[in-house]
């Protein structure tokens, strides 16, 4: 009766309330998020909107944990505060198990944008060159973000190497070429260069 109710006045509040008892009660958790769910786009936009939202995802989080409802649960939350650290965890997380790629891709892209700590920003930075490289085929990203993690910490080994392959790859002679003379190392990059040579086609 109550949900019929509702039907006809999507704002009457004693059903809304009887209902989120009711629904909590029996723990009929996907009805309860769909009305709080419900009630919380009408809210105007704004901090208050994306904090009621974070608390329905969380409850989606930690008690539905379906992949497409959690995932629309948060990026609301992002509408509102797209710098919230716990959404993009949490989206982080979801697009990472779906093997979504590129919604992945732009999460990480984001945290990078809004992370302070040293060490974090690094590791998002390793996490999307391997990302842009690996799985999407994206070489200019994938240069973008090594660059990026070799300006923080210009020792990385790994963003070095995978500097190397990716530059070596597109043929950036002259982004390649420092590599080897910061240590010296002009024979290893003649040998680069000769091995190369061997397997172009075009004079």
């Amino acid at each position: 009766c109550f949900e019929a109710i509702l039907a006809i006045d999507g704002a009457n509040a004693p059903a809304i309330k009887y209902l989120q008892e009711s629904y909590e009660k029996r723990r009929d958790w996907e009805k309860l998020i769909g009305l709080n769910k419900r009630q919380a786009g009408l809210m105007d936009p704004g901090p208050a909107r994306a904090d009621r939202f974070l608390e329905i995802a969380k409850i989606a989080t930690e008690r539905v944990k379906k992949p497409e409802v959690c995932i629309e649960l948060w990026d609301e939350v992002l509408k509102d505060d797209p710098e919230n650290n716990e959404a993009l965890n949490a989206l982080s997380g979801l697009h990472e198990r779906a093997k979504d790629w590129d919604k992945l891709a732009v999460v990480l892209q984001k945290q990078v944008e809004v992370t302070a700590d040293f060490k974090a920003k690094e590791a998002l930075l390793g996490k999307l060159g391997a990302l842009y490289g690996e799985r999407l085929n994206n070489d200019d990203a994938a240069i973008d973000a090594w660059q990026q993690l070799l300006t923080l910490n210009p020792g990385e080994r790994k963003a070095q190497e995978a500097l190397k392959k990716l530059y070596l790859k597109v043929a950036r002679w002259d982004d390649l070429e420092p590599f080897y003379a910061e240590g010296g190392k002009w024979d290893e990059f003649i040998r680069v260069l000769e091995g190369q040579k061997a397997k172009e086609t075009d004079d």
